[in-house]
This record gives C-alpha cells, sequence and structure tokens, in this order.
C-alpha cells in the first residue's frame, strides 16, 4: 500500500510509548524494592537499561494495547464517518457495473500506484465475473503531479463519456509517471474523446470540486494511502487479488 510521506507523527507517538513505559516501569520497580528513591540520581539511566533489558515484555506490552485501543477508536471513527458520508462515498463519482446494484466497491486509487495497477486487473476480473456487482472510482492523488494531472483526466472523461470511462481508465493507468497533459490528450483522443473538449473539462470547477471532495472523504475515512477499498461498509486496505476479493463478496451477498 502506497502512502503519503507523513509518518512522523506515528514515530512520535512512538517514542512517547517507549519513554513512558520506561518511566513506569522504573517507578515500578522501585516500589518492589527498599532502597530510597534516587530518580533524580546520576544512576537513572542506568536503571531504566536495567528495568528495560531484564522487563522487555513491559514495552511491548504497552505498544500492543496502545495500537489495539488506536485500531479499536479508528475504526470506531471510521463506522461514524462512513454512516455520516454515504452519499458522497457511493455516489458522485465514475463507476463501472450497475447503477443500483447491491454490492457496492469502492476504490480510493493514485495512478501512480505500483499496487493499485495489479489491482486493476483484479478489479477488470471482478467486473468481468460478477456483472451485478458496482466499482466505484475515487481518484486520491497523493503520489505527485503526474498523479494529479491523471486524475483530472479520468474525472474529465467520464464526465464528457461515461460510456467509455474504463477504457479510459485503463489507458490512464498505463501511462503512470510518463504522462504529460499533450500525451494524455493524444491517447484519450485515440479512444474516441474530443481533445479539445477534453482539455477543458480537465480544468473544470466540477473536476476541482470531486477531487477536494474526494480528498476530505479520505481524511474523514482515515485513508492515507492507495489503494483502500470499501465493500459494502467493509474497509480493506491495500491491494487484494481476485481470489481473495471474491471470498469477500461471497460473504456479503
Amino acid at each position: 500500500m502506497e502512502k503519503q510521506s507523513n509518518n512522523s507523527n506515528n514515530l512520535i507517538i512512538i517514542l512517547l510509548v517507549l519513554i513512558l513505559a520506561a518511566i513506569l516501569g522504573v517507578f515500578s520497580l522501585k516500589m518492589r524494592t527498599d532502597e530510597p528513591s534516587d530518580v533524580g540520581g546520576g544512576n537513572f539511566e542506568s536503571k531504566v537499561e536495567a528495568f528495560l533489558m531484564s522487563n522487555p515484555k513491559v514495552v511491548i506490552n504497552a505498544l500492543e494495547k496502545y495500537y489495539r485501543e488506536e485500531k479499536q477508536d479508528e475504526q470506531g471513527q471510521r463506522q461514524e464517518s462512513l454512516s455520516s458520508n454515504k452519499d458522497e462515498l457511493y455516489n458522485n463519482s465514475p463507476f463501472i457495473g450497475k447503477a443500483d446494484a447491491d454490492i457496492v466497491l469502492v476504490e480510493f486509487f493514485d495512478y501512480n500506484c505500483g499496487y493499485c495497477k495489479k489491482a486493476l486487473a483484479t478489479v477488470t476480473e471482478l467486473t468481468d465475473k460478477n456483472p451485478d456487482v458496482k466499482v466505484v472510482f475515487k481518484d486520491f492523488p497523493i503520489l505527485g503531479p503526474e498523479s494529479l494531472l491523471l486524475s483530472k483526466a479520468s474525472l474529465a472523461t467520464y464526465e464528457l463519456n461515461p460510456s467509455k470511462f474504463f477504457q479510459a481508465h485503463k489507458t490512464l493507468m498505463a501511462m503512470g509517471r510518463s504522462a504529460t497533459h499533450d500525451k494524455i490528450i493524444s491517447e484519450l483522443s485515440a479512444i474516441g474523446y474530443d481533445g479539445a473538449k477534453l482539455a477543458k473539462a480537465m480544468e473544470s470547477k466540477n473536476v476541482q470540486d470531486k477531487l477536494g471532495n474526494n480528498r476530505k472523504l479520505a481524511k474523514a475515512l482515515g485513508i492515507g494511502g492507495t489503494p483502500a477499498f470499501i465493500l459494502n461498509d467493509r474497509f480493506i486496505e491495500g491491494y487484494l487479488d481476485y481470489a481473495k476479493l471474491s471470498e469477500m463478496i461471497a460473504e456479503v451477498r
């Protein structure tokens, strides 16, 4: 799963947890001994080190508890955000399949994400073998200016001709880092789009608004990397092959 480069906050949190665990451990050790308190003395660091070396599970257990509680909080927040953003999540974006399908797969993707490129094969097989499934595409360009350019083209193609969208989507996914404005216009014109209309639509307010809404939605749902999927309100982070995805679909049928 490819993510934005904003992991510094997580590192700070981990360090704080480690420091807290160490301090708690030292005080715990002191409470179990009859030695006078010398936390302010010069051997504080050595006691911390000795305690951690003798009791490494204290830190491990603290971290495990922290991440378990964080995961529970995150899942709860996601479900709340999901409930309050259902219309924006399942509608107002390019899609393929039945408009009123009972099974809906939403994909947050970036055209320069390697795992998104792999996921394209999964999505293609899914729609070929399951005509009753709807797939909603949420452009989430987080990997550079080429990604943004490709997403603008993606949304413009759907706006101009939804019936050709998936063909355009596959064309754009194949470009990756080699994408330029002229190349995009040329290759999409070759599959039937009007180049002038496409260029205009790429810079339209409608396209800009959709990209902004996708960013807000991803933030609300705690999505920071691609690909990320939501299958009938179930979150799936990272790449899935068709076999695993089909198992999940069977569970919600």
